[in-house]
């Protein structure tokens, strides 16, 4: 008798099989399941980026603080109207694309490190 494991594609013929186990008890599940157990430490491009987007994001805190409270203590509006124009600063100024150009820049460098048509 022969032994299928998983993945195992049969072509042709007519054949009856005996299942030993399944999920987390094959081989490949418990592969799965080291897989997932083992800590990645984040890679220097993660940890420099989250590094940005703090400093980023930081910045755009203390520039929309800085709006409310001039917009309010010196020009003399209202408190809802700084309130709001300071959180209108702060969402322009967060990073929220930055994953989307990380992503293309590392697929240009990629593609022009394997050929030079990009």
């Amino acid at each position: 008798m022969a032994a299928l494991y998983a993945s195992t594609v049969v072509t042709r013929g007519v054949g009856i099989a005996e299942v030993e186990a399944t999920a987390a008890r094959t081989a490949v599940g418990r592969i799965g399941a080291d897989l997932v157990a083992t800590p990645e430490p984040p890679s220097a491009l993660q940890r420099d980026s989250r590094a940005l987007v703090r400093r980023l994001g930081l910045g755009a805190l203390v520039l929309a603080t800085a709006q409310v409270l001039l917009g309010w203590g010196w020009n003399g509006k209202p408190l809802l109207e700084s309130l709001l124009s300071g959180i209108a600063l702060a969402m322009a100024i967060l990073p929220e694309e930055i994953p989307v150009i990380l992503t293309v820049f590392l697929a240009l460098g990629a593609c022009a490190s394997r050929c030079r048509r990009c």
